[in-house]
């Protein structure tokens, strides 16, 4: 044999009655002085996998280059004789207890739990001999490489080096070819055999074997690195972003009793939001409370507030932070607010700032400030009052503000909300109140002087508020209402959000705290979707992965034709004027470590895995695909299955991966991760899977592969199609 060729490489496989077999399954054997071809195809990927495999270790032994497959088992025996003079100085024969075997595994190659290893050396031991022997090396040599290698990454060596180890030219070809990197340098492809091969012979001659590869995919998270630190336009306006928001951010549990704490705001912080809720009312001792009024939940006092906010506003983020302080308190107590404001906020609270914006010299036209201007700052939003009379005509008395609330307002569908925008007032009182009628409240003028670029104004309609014209209105939306506007007038609505910071809020109906999809808003152009961060689930894991991208600082610029005058776009259209569509490839390969479901009852004493994606964007790009059932193992299951969508609007899709159990009795949940497409890179790469709180759990991992191509066939090497360079970024 001269050489195995993966693929349809001969011109066998080129004619046209083979265009209906798959690529992955053609292989073609070289052989004979004369290079004649012997085409084969086997009937799965797997079948292929396992003979080009095969093959390949014929050719490298017949061809008198076995030497270079002993420079692994080298490095393997190397450290097992090291390990057992350390633990076993006097035996004259090395060996190692089961347990010792466990722990040098373990410390080789981390990637699966120290338990799982002990369990799968138990289960192997007792295949082989009695169960408490000690174990020599030609046994750990069998168990490293059943415990530790990956068939899917063994299969990927082999086919993209033609043998078990690459060289410094199959490197680069590698991450050119597959990893999208371009004009990947020697000294690059060098320093990564440098940085990820264990075996000290095998650095020297320039080879990565499979500990080396894996370790090296293991480190090629799907996400940009670039991401991972601010890297949008910082310097346009604030409707420009979209904003990471929170509703009624001191509650920790539901809406109607349970407990208020400052650990809300301090939770919301530390995730980077950058939009926070204050329902202030009256307390003992003149010492304002906030609380979820007309509700049983408990209060927190309003200065113990303001103090964590003082010493977290910018722990995360230096770009401003907006407190939404909705006002049910007397004038009195007002005041104190206010003292309280400005002696612990100090220079961060933004005292100064035109009512009405900025003038754009170009256009005329009036503008809110840049977030990289207001840095370090916080933005009061609440009411304001009109401006003082001239001194020359006799004031009027200062007219109450007026909060008008009608059965009209009230679709959200009822329950207990708060007072200001979304009415604390009961479903009983909602039902008997008259329409026209209106609450009163009298507002004092120092707490309106706080009020500058974020000025409380209830929504009427699109009309009105391109009349009034003022772009420091900040106007809020009931999520029932917001999705009614998306579905009849989107393009009006679109068009809004170029100019006006809007809120949407959950529907007063959702006493248990949960939240409504962001996205249906976000596709508006809506800013600040309001979400009860103490909950968790899918509208969760959406929201923090649209606010993971642009170092995670609370704010993400809006694509281009959703803040610039260019013609306005209909989201339930499949066509978006000025996006180029793209086409989506994603392959799931397998999975490592799944945990057991929490809370539900199995089967079974091992989890029969699955795995779905799930894209959510525009309506024409929502889809969700899911992948054959893999049974009796959470460990290291196979899935091997490859999925293409279309994008209409790639710079607002998100991609969730979601790993579930079919034995599962209830929730059947495993893991999840969600990513913004934006922030995909393409090639093989490894995605940190994170429980139903967010969290990464230890070593559980998914294996995907990720093409994409635009909408005339090219082909680009990351969602906005900009290829990477040769230098590897570090994931920090």
């Amino acid at each position: 044999m001269k050489e195995v060729l993966i693929g349809k490489r001969t011109d066998v496989f080129r004619a046209k009655e083979a265009s209906d077999y798959a690529e992955d399954c053609a292989f073609s054997i070289v052989y004979g002085v004369h290079y004649e071809t012997l085409d084969l195809l086997a009937k799965d990927v797997d079948e292929a996998n396992i003979w080009v495999t095969g093959l390949m270790s014929l050719m490298t032994i017949t061809n008198g280059n076995d030497h270079l497959v002993d420079e692994r088992e080298t490095w393997l025996v190397e450290c097992f004789e090291e390990r057992a003079r350390a633990v076993r100085p006097d035996e004259h024969k090395a060996c190692l207890s089961q347990d010792e075997v466990s722990c040098l595994i373990y410390d080789m190659s981390s990637t699966f739990p120290l338990q799982r290893i002990k369990q799968r050396i138990k289960e192997f031991q007792r295949t082989k001999t009695d169960e408490g022997l000690l174990v020599d090396v030609d046994c750990f040599l069998e168990l490293y490489k059943d415990i530790t290698t990956r068939p899917e990454i063994y299969h990927l060596l082999i086919r993209h080096a033609n043998k078990e180890y690459m060289t410094v030219d199959d490197l680069i070809t590698f991450l050119e070819v597959e990893q999208g990197m371009m004009n990947v340098s020697r000294e690059h492809a060098v320093a990564l055999i440098e940085q990820f091969e264990p075996s000290s012979s095998s650095r020297t001659n320039c080879h990565l074997h499979i500990e080396g590869l894996t370790r090296f995919l293991l480190s090629e998270s799907c996400f940009d690195p670039e991401q991972r630190l601010v890297c949008q336009d910082m310097t346009q306006p604030l409707a420009h972003y979209f904003i990471a928001s929170s509703h009624n951010t001191y509650l920790v549990e539901d809406q109607l009793k349970g407990p208020s704490s400052i650990e809300g705001y301090i939770q919301a912080l530390i995730n980077g939001c950058r939009f926070l809720e204050m329902d202030v009312w009256d307390g003992s001792d003149d010492d304002p409370v906030i609380f979820h009024g007309h509700t049983l939940t408990s209060k927190v006092p309003f200065r113990r507030a303001v103090e964590a906010i003082r010493i977290h506003a910018f722990e995360k983020s230096h770009y401003p932070l907006i407190l939404c302080i909705e006002v049910h308190c007397s004038v009195k107590q007002q005041l104190i607010m206010v003292d309280l404001l400005k002696t612990s906020l100090g220079p961060m609270l933004l005292l100064s700032g035109a009512r009405d914006g900025i003038i754009d010299e170009a256009t005329g036209l009036h503008h809110l400030p840049s977030p990289e201007a207001l840095k370090n700052k916080i933005l009061i939003l609440g009411r304001k009052l009109p401006q003082p009379s001239p001194p020359s005509q006799p004031p009027p008395p200062p007219p109450p503000v007026i909060l008008t609330i009608t059965p009209e307002d009230d679709t959200a569908g009822g329950g207990d909300v708060t007072e200001d925008d979304e009415s604390a007032e009961s479903i009983s009182a909602r039902n008997n109140e008259r329409p026209g009628s209106i609450k009163r409240i009298r507002l004092a003028r120092p707490f309106s002087d706080l009020i500058n670029y974020c000025q409380f104004q209830r929504f009427k309609s699109f009309t009105h508020s391109a009349k009034q014209g003022n772009c420091c209105c900040v106007e809020s939306i009931p999520e029932c209402v917001a999705l009614k506007l998306a579905h009849s007038t989107p393009e009006e609505f679109v068009q809004h959000t170029r100019r006006f910071l809007t809120r949407v809020y959950p529907s007063g109906i959702r006493v248990d705290s949960s939240n409504f999809s962001p996205q249906d808003v976000w596709n508006c152009g809506v800013q600040i979707a309001a979400m009860n961060y103490q909950s968790v689930g899918l509208m969760m894991d959406m929201n923090t992965a649209r606010f993971s991208q642009n170092g995670n600082c609370g704010y993400v610029l809006k694509p281009t034709v959703m803040r610039e005058d260019v013609p306005l776009y209909n989201i339930h259209k499949k066509e978006i004027p000025g996006v180029t569509p793209h086409t989506v490839h994603i392959k799931i390969i397998s999975a490592i470590n799944l945990p057991k479901p929490t809370g539900a009852a199995t089967k079974g004493d091992v989890i029969d895995p699955f795995a779905k994606l799930e894209v959510y964007g525009i309506p024409s790009d929502c889809c969700e695909f899911r992948t054959k059932t893999v049974l009796n193992n959470g460990v290291n299951p196979v899935f091997d299955e490859t999925f293409e969508f279309r994008l209409a609007f790639p710079d607002l899709a998100l991609i969730r991966f979601v790993l579930l159990d079919d034995e599962c009795i209830g929730d059947d949940f495993i893991a999840q991760y969600c990513i913004p497409m934006d922030c995909m890179q393409t090639g093989y790469r490894h995605v940190r899977l994170k429980s139903l709180y967010g969290k990464d759990i230890p070593n559980c991992y998914l294996f995907i592969h990720i093409a994409v191509t635009n909408k005339n066939g090219g082909g680009t090497s990351a969602a906005n199609g900009k290829p990477k360079t040769g230098r590897r970024q570090s994931d920090r």
